[in-house]
C-alpha cells in the first residue's frame, strides 16, 4: 500500500494533517505514506520532530509558486494565491518522484479539502462572477446564527464580479467534498450543535470526526483561577452570559493598520464588551464561566477519545477504509 498525502501549507492545515498521518502510519505499519507539502511548511512543522517520524512516512517538497526575488505587496492572500496558481503541476511532479523512489503506485490519496484538484472528478471550472442580488440574502445553517452574504470577506465573494484564485478554489471545494469517498474532519461530533450535526450527517454519509488530532491528549491544565495579573479574569466574570465579543484573525491573516483602526472604532461605537486576541491575550481568558465551559468541553473530548468513543471509532473506520483499498 502506498498512500499519498497532499497538504495545504497555510495556517494549521498541514500540522493537523501530519498528526493524522502519524497516527495512521503507526496503526498501519505495512503502508508507505508520502507527505507532499511546500518546503517552508515542511521545515516549520518538522523542525524539531523529523527524527521521530515513523519509518513509513517520507516527506516531499512541492513548489510554492513564489517567483525568485519576488516582493510581496502586503496582501495576506497573495502567498496563498501564488501557491494555488502553481497547483496541480507542483503536486504531480512531487508525486512522480514519490512513486519512482518507493517503486509503488499510489493506492490511496488523502488530501486537504482546499486542494480540490486532488479529486479526479472535481469540477475545475469557475463562474464569471457572482450575482449582485446574492449580497442581499442570508446564509441559514442549522444550529448556527444567521449570516448575511454581504458580510463575507471579499476574498470569498469578490465585489468586482471577478473570480479570484482563492474564491474559485472555495467553489471547487463545494463540489469536491460531495464526491469524496470519505470526509475526515478534525473535530468531535459531541461538540457540534445538534441541528448542525444532523444536517451534516444527512448530506455526508461518509463523515468521520476523528477529533482534535493536532492537540496533545489530555489537554494541558488551565492556570489556577487565582492568577489574574491583568485583571482580565475578574472583568470577564462580571459580564453577562453571551455578551462578550471575542476577536481573533488566526495565524495567516495580517490585518492592515487602517482596517484595525476601523474595527477599533466600530467596537467603541457599538459599546459591546470584547476580548481582542493580540499576541498573548489568550492566556488571560480563563474567567470563571469560560473555565467551566472549557472543563465541560474537555470532558466531552476525553470521552470521545477513549476506547469506544466516537472519535476513536471514526479513526478505526478510516484505517479500515484505507487498508482495504
Amino acid at each position: 500500500m502506498h498512500v499519498a498525502v497532499f497538504a495545504f501549507p497555510f495556517g494549521c492545515h498541514a500540522l493537523a494533517l501530519i498528526n493524522l498521518v502519524q497516527k495512521l502510519a503507526r496503526a498501519a505499519q505495512e503502508t508507505q505514506f508520502s507527505f507532499l507539502n511546500t518546503e517552508k511548511s515542511n521545515n516549520s512543522i518538522f523542525s524539531a520532530s523529523i527524527a521521530s517520524l515513523p519509518d513509513n512516512i517520507k516527506t516531499y517538497n512541492v513548489a510554492d509558486g513564489v517567483p525568485q526575488s519576488h516582493v510581496f505587496s502586503g496582501d495576506p492572500i497573495e502567498r496563498v494565491e501564488l501557491f494555488i496558481k502553481e497547483t496541480p503541476e507542483n503536486f504531480k511532479m512531487a508525486l512522480d518522484t514519490a512513486v519512482a523512489e518507493t517503486g509503488q503506485e499510489i493506492s490511496c490519496l488523502i488530501a486537504d479539502a482546499f486542494l480540490s484538484f486532488s479529486g479526479s472528478i472535481a469540477d475545475n471550472s469557475c463562474g464569471d462572477g457572482h450575482d449582485v442580488e446574492l449580497e442581499e440574502k442570508t446564509l441559514e445553517i442549522p444550529g448556527l446564527s444567521e449570516l448575511h452574504i454581504a458580510d463575507l470577506p471579499v476574498e470569498v465573494l469578490p465585489r468586482d464580479a471577478q473570480e479570484t484564485p482563492f474564491s474559485c478554489l472555495l467553489g471547487q471545494i463545494g463540489n469536491m467534498v460531495q464526491k469524496a469517498d470519505t470526509l475526515v474532519v478534525n473535530f468531535y461530533q459531541e461538540l457540534y450543535p445538534e441541528p448542525l450535526l444532523n444536517d451534516l450527517k444527512s448530506k455526508f454519509s461518509n463523515l468521520l470526526n476523528v477529533g482534535f488530532i493536532s492537540l496533545s491528549m489530555p489537554p494541558p491544565s488551565l492556570p489556577p483561577s487565582t492568577e489574574d495579573t491583568t485583571g482580565c479574569l475578574s472583568w470577564l466574570d462580571s459580564q453577562e452570559s453571551k455578551t462578550v465579543a471575542y476577536i481573533s484573525f488566526g495565524t495567516v491573516v495580517n490585518i492592515p493598520r487602517s482596517e484595525m483602526e476601523e474595527l477599533a472604532e466600530a467596537l467603541e461605537e457599538s459599546r459591546i464588551p470584547f476580548l481582542w486576541s493580540l499576541d498573548l491575550i489568550l492566556q488571560h481568558e480563563q474567567g470563571r464561566r469560560v473555565r467551566s465551559r472549557v472543563q465541560a468541553i474537555k470532558e466531552l473530548v476525553l470521552k470521545a477519545s477513549a476506547p469506544g468513543g466516537h472519535a476513536t471509532q471514526a479513526f478505526k473506520t478510516l484505517v479500515e477504509k484505507m487498508t482495504l483499498v
